[in-house]
């Protein structure tokens, strides 16, 4: 006996009801349409918001550029004019308070905001200086100086018996004295300091490496300049905080970063202070100690090391505009030569990531996509009840094509669709419908003729 063979059974596909697969397909094509719109126009504007923030960085450093080169080039400017200047041809007489350079200081202090402050040191090793506080109460304390104090004079000069003394007088802006006293022991000695000694053998303006100042105690570079016939040399002094303040003035977003290097990756400012670490070379601050600047790749935030290294692998150009990522996060790098300072050439970078300019962009497509799932989720009982109606209309054909298999002809079976072909689909049936009945009808009359007796 042969076995008996079966074919397999066909695997039955998966169905879905009419009205499911219409409403699935009319919200994906929703859903579909409403995030392309939302995805383009946030790229677009992305795109446009990039754009826009390499403008800005072109324009910022190109004014910080200026600024600082106008910096620089007045204080050089300045130290060069005392060369002609006669009213330092006259050593300091005490106190000070009457010698006719001292309103010239006075003037360079209140014109020029950045810097902290200017004087002459003389080869007999007398001192005049003027320093401007601005409020800062880091500079008042550091002179013991009473509170309202706008200018600090200072001189150093030798009595009738060759004793050198320092005197100090604390004025307010109109020069009215509030206080002053007198320093018997006097250390300080002009003439053996770098500014002076260097300045004196240079031609034109001498810039100092930086150093820690005396008076102050802080970080900073003298520009100086030789006086009248070689008897004494006029400075400026420029601390470093100066400059961090002028930098931290030129904030572009909430997150953007400004600092300046130099052609060996060194960091020289920070547009905070407080960020930039200093190391110096000799362990004590109050001796003429020479700062020995980090270099990028020691700085705590990695960024700093990959955009001076990125821009010096490009062959330090004069301006580089570049997408860096830092943590998947792309910023907007921008890098100029601001020339020399320091003695050295100098690169400012301006920094901040894309998400800076485009945080509004982020909130409008946040608020986009939920204008979007409102809409989707109120089209949802309209896409329901249009493919029910459908799926209703369907439902009721297929019923009476179950009638028809069963010669069940009652009935017309006309759907009233608004869709056309789900109407005269339904016609369709109607038609099928009488047209069987009449068939039917004619066979039955047949039948019983051909049954009658004749």
């Amino acid at each position: 006996m042969k076995p008996v063979v079966t074919k397999k059974a066909k695997k039955q596909k998966l169905r879905f009801p009419l009205n499911l697969s219409v409403s699935s397909i009319f919200i994906f094509i929703t859903a579909l349409l409403f995030g392309s719109i939302t995805w383009v126009t946030y790229q677009e504007s992305s795109t446009a918001a990039a754009k826009t923030a390499d403008k800005i960085f072109i324009e910022v450093t190109g004014k910080v550029s200026e600024r600082i080169n106008l910096l620089f080039n007045s204080a050089s400017i300045l130290t060069s004019l005392t060369e002609t200047n006669l009213s330092f041809l006259e050593n300091p007489q005490g106190n000070a308070l009457t010698h006719p350079g001292v309103p010239y200081l006075i003037k360079i202090l209140e014109t020029n905001p950045h810097f902290y402050t200017v004087y002459v040191g003389y080869e007999n090793s007398d001192f005049l200086q003027v320093i401007a506080t601005r409020n800062n109460s880091i500079i008042l304390e550091k002179h013991q100086a009473p509170t309202g104090t706008d200018l600090i004079l200072r001189s150093i000069t030798r009595n009738q018996a060759g004793q050198r003394l320092q005197y100090w007088n604390f004025l307010q802006a109109d020069g009215t004295v509030l206080s002053s006293r007198i320093d018997q022991q006097v250390d300080y000695d002009p003439t053996k300091r770098p500014w002076y000694r260097s300045s004196l053998n240079q031609k034109g303006p001498f810039f100092t490496a930086p150093y820690i100042f005396n008076s102050l105690k802080k970080p900073g570079i003298t520009v100086a300049h030789k006086t009248n016939a070689g008897l004494g040399v006029f400075g400026i002094d420029i601390t470093l905080s100066s400059l961090s303040d002028f930098l931290s003035k030129q904030q572009l977003s909430t997150n953007s970063s400004l600092f300046l290097f130099n052609t060996k990756g060194q960091i020289i400012v920070h547009q905070q202070e407080n960020a930039l670490k200093l190391l110096l070379n000799q362990a004590a601050p109050s001796e003429v100690a020479e700062l020995s600047f980090p270099k990028a790749e020691q700085v705590a935030d990695p960024s700093y090391g990959r955009i001076v290294k990125s821009y010096l692998a490009a062959g330090a150009p004069q301006d580089w505009t570049s997408i860096l990522s830092f943590e998947n996060q792309p910023a907007v790098v921008r890098v100029s030569n601001v020339g020399e300072a320091f003695g050295k050439k100098m690169f400012l970078v301006v920094t901040a990531p894309i998400s800076d300019f485009t945080e509004h962009l982020d909130k409008m497509q946040y608020r986009s996509l939920q204008f979007s799932l409102l809409a989707l989720i109120l089209a949802i009982p309209l896409i329901v009840l249009v493919s029910r109606r459908i799926s209703r209309a369907m439902s009721h054909l297929v019923i009476e094509t179950q009638k028809i298999r069963n010669f069940d002809l009652d009935g017309d079976g006309t759907v009233d669709s608004k869709i056309i072909e789900v109407y005269r689909l339904s016609e369709a049936f109607t038609t099928m419908k009488k047209a069987l009945r009449t068939f039917s009808g004619a066979t039955a009359c047949g039948l019983d003729l051909a049954g009658s007796d004749p």
